[in-house]
């Protein structure tokens, strides 16, 4: 074989939580390290090329952060996890190394609802769309302040309708999102599913997750069906003619 998927899923209960972000506890540490000492004890194949051939699976909202460090003999393996933020985002994804892949969604939520919801009129469409959890009372660790940042700047205005709670198992959440060109995807403590929801929905992904990659973002070509703006927090300030700027041919496109 050319790789080694290690079928390890390590659970709720081995991760503290600190600051919203999950760190491995000892008793996840010494579960890696004993699975790792029967790997190295039962088949040659780890040693063979120090693990760097071995695919890694954490499937939480931090994915690898901090990993590498507290399991140094893992860090040449692959990691496959969610969160695809580098260390300068609090991540533990290596870029051209590691493999960001996309949540399961919608466990609860049946195909008609989005179907039905993509067919509904919304009077005064706005021009782009976020509903989530908003944190304003936490200013940068939560979502790099980008969350915030838009409330403050739109929560008077109609063109960029920005609401509070996540509801994605709600029928209006889909309608406004279908109805919207632009659905702003922002980071919370981590990424953003949004990215994935918007893009089912119909609606042009707005990536504002500065130094996040989306699932398999090196490979797609996300230019065609979303939009990624870096600096995020500057952008805030003329998002409204940014956005008003794509032209209005390309936007169709783009949401097909």
């Amino acid at each position: 074989a050319d790789l080694f998927l290690v079928p390890i899923h390590v659970s709720s209960g081995m991760w503290q939580l600190n600051w919203g972000f999950r760190d491995l506890l000892p008793t996840g540490v010494r579960v890696h390290q004993a699975l790792l000492a029967y790997l190295r004890a039962t088949w040659p194949f780890f040693d063979r090329r120090k693990g760097s051939d071995h695919l890694w699976v954490w499937g939480h909202d931090q994915g690898a952060w901090r990993v590498r460090a507290k399991l140094p003999a893992l860090a040449p393996g692959v990691f496959i996890n969610v969160f695809g933020a580098g260390p300068a985002q609090r991540g533990g994804h290596l870029p051209g190394h590691d493999i960001v892949c996309p949540p399961v969604l919608y466990s609860g939520v049946p195909s008609g609802l989005l179907n039905h919801a993509g067919r509904q009129r919304v009077a005064a469409p706005p021009l782009a769309f976020f509903q989530g959890k908003l944190n304003l009372h936490i200013p940068y660790e939560y979502s790099f302040g980008i969350r915030q940042g838009l409330y403050k700047a739109f929560r008077t205005k109609g063109t960029i309708l920005v609401r509070e709670g996540h509801e994605a198992n709600r029928e209006r959440y889909f309608e406004l999102m279908s109805a919207s060109k632009f659905c702003v995807a922002a980071a919370g403590f981590g990424f953003s599913t949004r990215v994935y929801e918007s893009a089912t929905a119909g609606c042009v992904p707005l990536i504002m997750m500065d130094g996040v990659e989306s699932a398999y973002e090196e490979l797609l070509p996300y230019h065609s069906f979303a939009l990624r703006l870096n600096d995020s927090l500057k952008h805030l300030l003329t998002l409204e003619a940014v956005l008003a700027a794509v032209p209005a041919a390309a936007v169709p496109a783009m949401r097909a």
